[in-house]
């Protein structure tokens, strides 16, 4: 606040500068007129008693002003206004700030909380009416919001003021003067007067709120070592401030750095750029911006590792096909595997030298990428990872599946991230309530959070242009009854994970509904419950042993019924990948040289239109099995092609390569 004796120089200059000019309001430089009545003087009302009064005789005057609607913070907000004095009142004025009650305009009164106060001003220095001085009141605190309206009054608390010795507000009345309103105190209650405003001039200084910039799109381009990366990121930012720098802050050097670039207006791109260190290292960082007032908003940080491979994996969908940035056409091949290391003695990566009965899941660096080698070597480009929410959610894991992706992408293999279980084990209906039939409810108690789950899983994996979410394995219905209830909720469940994962990335997500589907069922889910967005890949399985209508095992007539099976993603554009397709090698007799053709030639066609497909599965799965049950492991990794599964090995080298 300022001191008596500096108030009472100000006034002594306001007096002469009035005499002289007119009157100058006194306010920083930096402020901005944002409400006045100034013009068309005509009226005044007067203090006459000591605030608050209890009688018939005004202790308080004010009016109701209001904000720009701009989305921004006023501060450092200053009121002048037009006094005079009648008599030899004295005592401090003070100018107090309050919310207001009521309808601006018209029935606007303060509350009772005040906001601020002001400086005062020693009413005894005041000019004699008709002559009239423009006072300045400083407020120091008050941080008014924009588009709102407040109430600012006069009033005395000691001193001395009667009828005949009073202060004096300049006024406007007939209603024409503002948009807000005059209010005074009388008999112990506000009153409010929408014909009379009283004279002001509102000044502030606009302070732009407190930014929340959000990127709409988060992009990290090239991951091999010595090349270039590219970090990009698409800022937008609420209200009408501009953004001014874009900053990221990360490792890629050996040491953490931070490196800024200008931005403008209120959506840009920033692209930051650096070369890459050796393979293995794990890159991590955060992108922020900063705004002309210097506020700083942050992302969330982002990790990921840098990898030996030369191709770009990006994907991207063109007429129905998913193509990299190359402009090839992508067409993903490979297994299903087991992602469920260290706890269970069956289901990943056997030991070399070990039988199927032991050392699975074992996380064993060297021994799991012998497997992936042996996958790549048989041409394939692609795994469909299975894992399980709990899992996912344990740090030391998911950093695992993390390493796991770069190994995929060292080999230039996708990988097809799939979640087939809540808790350890088997899928059920829909991973959340009231569909999850396993009660598995402690960690997905709800659509929105299972959403939030798989949209934190995208952002997780951002950094790695190889991995594509398959969100559920086989969602269905078992109940009676509920099949649309259930198509219905997934289909929603599914809108809304699309569109979360666009706003971070580019990062495709597989669309299935069902078990498995034979030549009638046809897909007919895809247009009758279909999820938009350019980032939809549909995905079903495909198993032919054991259905009535099943599939065609020549390959003119399958290609036919394949034909008709295709039209139905083709008709909404989008992508297909068979998540699991199986041979059945328990089936025997001549019905298993049914079986090997049709999966022999359902490979042909596939291939033929550029449908992806995972193929169940790795390891031992009782009869869909591609190492036969109870083969033993030599050493020598070479070997193990002898024990490969005949029917796997002629379609692994015809087909993949």
């Amino acid at each position: 606040m300022r001191s008596k004796k500096v108030l009472t120089i100000m006034a002594i200059f306001l007096l002469f500068s009035t005499v002289i000019f007119g009157y100058i309001p006194m306010v920083q430089a930096d402020s901005a007129l944002f409400d006045s009545c100034n013009t068309g003087i005509n009226d005044y009302y007067s203090l006459r008693a000591l605030h608050p009064s209890s009688t018939s005789e005004r202790s308080a005057v004010g009016q109701v002003i209001k904000t720009p609607n701009t989305g921004n913070i006023y501060s450092d907000v200053i009121i002048n206004i037009s006094l005079s004095k009648a008599g030899t009142p004295s005592g401090i004025l003070n100018l107090y700030l309050y919310a207001m009650d009521g309808s601006y305009g018209s029935t606007g009164i303060p509350t009772d909380s005040i906001i601020d106060t002001s400086d005062g001003f020693n009413v005894s220095t005041l000019q004699t009416y008709p002559s009239s001085t423009w006072i300045p009141f400083n407020f120091s605190t008050a941080n008014l919001n924009s588009s709102t309206a407040y109430c600012w009054t006069g009033y005395l608390t000691e001193g001395f003021v009667d009828v005949s010795n009073t202060v004096i507000f300049d006024a406007v009345s007939g209603g024409s003067g503002n948009g807000g309103n005059y209010f005074n105190y009388v008999s112990s209650a506000w009153v409010a007067d929408s014909n009379i405003d009283l004279c002001f001039e509102a000044y502030a200084t606009e302070i732009p709120t407190a930014q929340t910039a959000t990127y709409s799109k988060f992009h990290i381009m090239g991951h091999q070592a010595g090349s270039t990366t590219h970090v990009n990121c698409l800022w937008n930012i609420s209200g009408t401030e501009t953004l001014d720098t874009a900053f990221i802050y990360w490792n890629v050097t050996g040491s953490y750095t931070n490196t800024s670039m200008p931005l403008s207006g209120t959506s840009a791109w920033s692209n930051f750029t650096a070369t890459l260190p050796s393979a293995g290292s794990i890159v991590h960082g955060f992108l922020g911006t900063n705004n002309s007032a210097n506020q700083q908003a942050l992302t969330q940080n982002f990790t990921f590792v840098v990898f030996n491979s030369t191709d770009n994996l990006a994907l991207h969908a063109e007429n129905g096909v998913l193509m990299n940035d190359l402009g090839e056409i992508v067409t993903t091949k490979g297994w299903n595997d087991n992602g469920q290391f260290t706890e269970y003695e069956n289901g990943h990566y056997p030991l070399i030298g070990y039988d199927s009965a032991t050392g699975y899941n074992l996380w064993n660096e060297t021994n799991i990428q012998l497997h992936l080698d042996a996958q790549k070597d048989f041409g394939a480009n692609s795994q469909r990872f299975q894992t399980s929410v709990s899992r996912c959610l344990d740090a030391d894991t998911l950093a695992k599946y993390k390493i796991f992706a770069g190994w995929l992408a060292d080999r230039n293999m996708y990988m097809v991230f799939t979640v087939r279980a809540v808790l350890d084990g088997g899928g059920v209906e829909l991973p959340y309530a009231p569909y999850n039939l396993k009660n598995d409810s402690t960690l997905i108690d709800s659509m929105d959070s299972w959403v939030d789950f798989v949209t934190n899983m995208s952002i997780e994996f951002r950094g790695y242009s190889n991995v594509i979410i398959d969100p559920w394995n086989e969602p269905h219905d078992a109940q009676a009854g509920a099949n649309a209830t259930l198509k219905a909720s997934w289909q929603d469940a599914m809108q809304k994970t699309s569109g979360n994962i666009s706003l971070y990335s580019d990062m495709f997500l597989l669309y299935q509904y069902g078990y498995n589907e034979d030549k009638d069922n046809a897909l007919l889910w895809v247009s009758e419950y279909p999820v938009t967005g350019t980032n939809i890949i549909i995905s079903q399985h495909i198993y032919r042993d054991g259905y009535a209508s099943s599939w065609s095992a020549d390959y003119v007539t399958l290609h036919t019924e394949l034909d008709d099976w295709f039209s139905k993603t083709i008709d909404v554009g989008k992508p297909l990948i068979i998540g699991e397709i199986g041979l059945n090698t328990f089936v025997g007799g001549t019905d298993q040289a049914t079986e090997n053709m049709w999966f022999n030639n359902t490979l042909y066609i596939l291939n033929e239109h550029h449908v992806g497909y995972e193929v169940w599965w790795w390891y031992d799965w009782l009869a869909y099995q591609t190492f036969p049950i109870g083969s033993i492991y030599v050493p020598a990794f070479e070997s193990l092609t002898a024990n490969y599964s005949a029917y796997y090995f002629a379609h692994a080298n015809a087909l993949y390569t």
